[in-house]
């Protein structure tokens, strides 16, 4: 019989769907001896389809479901994404989508998977390397989209840093070797990013030239920066590392706020 089809089966149905898709197409290419998604000449088509991975910052969202939601059927972006993780995997960092130009994502609590939490818009092209950071309260919830760069300094780190906090307020965000004094604070407020994100360049990082070595973060309320740190971090940083620092609220039944430290030299993120 026909009628409503609960959210999950749609996004297992689809997530199936996909996985056949994309190994007949394949198949096809090994077939007919063709790469990529072009005509050759080195025109935009020869560019990888759009990228995406989601970010969970909803503290009151145990689990997480993303889909894109403009279509009959919506096509699943990740599912069950744990709060204060990343989607995907090393190895397969980013969903790789059917879809361009202007799409809507829309995110559901997984408890209440036909009540949507919140929806943003990208206009998807070929080449685009997106990290979409959604956070706040459910009443609230707000997205920061992030164009990532795959590429990396030889011989330096890069890094940026997102404040995913909502609930934290303006803060002095520091990094420093571990072992140094407090310098250089970065000031920061829910919503911001260091440095300000340009469309599709690689210049959304900042150079780390001294690194190997163990560095520490301590954030605190801004224009207070003694006594004990809202958040105490240490974090490995190595040459040719490219890292995005995503200041979170603390997880429901924790006053302790998280950072999650996503590598974007991922394997397969180019």
């Amino acid at each position: 019989m026909g009628g409503f089809r609960p959210l999950k089966e749609i996004l297992m149905v689809r997530h199936a769907e996909r996985i056949g898709t994309a190994a007949g197409l394949a198949i096809g290419l090994l077939l007919c001896g063709c790469g990529g998604s072009g005509t050759g000449g080195g025109g935009i088509f020869n560019q990888p389809a759009p990228r995406l991975r989601m970010v969970n910052g909803l503290p009151q969202v145990a689990s997480m479901d993303a889909v894109i939601s403009g279509k009959a059927q919506p096509d699943p972006v990740t599912t069950t994404l744990a709060y204060g993780t990343v989607s995907g995997t090393q190895q397969q960092p980013y969903d790789i989508l059917t879809q361009r130009q202007n799409q809507t994502v829309t995110v559901y609590d997984d408890a209440a998977p036909t009540v949507p939490v919140t929806t943003f818009n990208h206009n998807f092209t070929f080449g685009d390397k997106i990290t979409a950071i959604v956070y706040g309260q459910n009443s609230s919830a707000q997205t920061i989209q992030l164009f990532d760069n795959a590429t990396n300094a030889p011989s330096a780190a890069d890094v940026r840093i997102v404040d995913a906090a909502a609930n934290m307020g303006a803060v002095d965000f520091f990094l420093v070797p571990t072992g140094q004094a407090n310098s250089n604070s970065h000031q920061l407020s829910p919503g911001d990013v260091f440095p300000q994100q340009t469309t599709n360049t690689d210049n959304n990082y900042t150079l780390i030239p001294s690194v190997d070595k163990m560095f520490t973060i301590n954030v605190y309320p801004q224009g207070n920066d003694t006594g004990t740190p809202l958040l105490a971090q240490q974090v490995q940083i190595n040459t040719s590392d490219r890292l995005t620092l995503v200041l979170l609220d603390a997880p429901q039944g924790s006053a302790t706020p998280q950072l999650l430290v996503i590598h974007d030299n991922n394997s397969n993120a180019g």
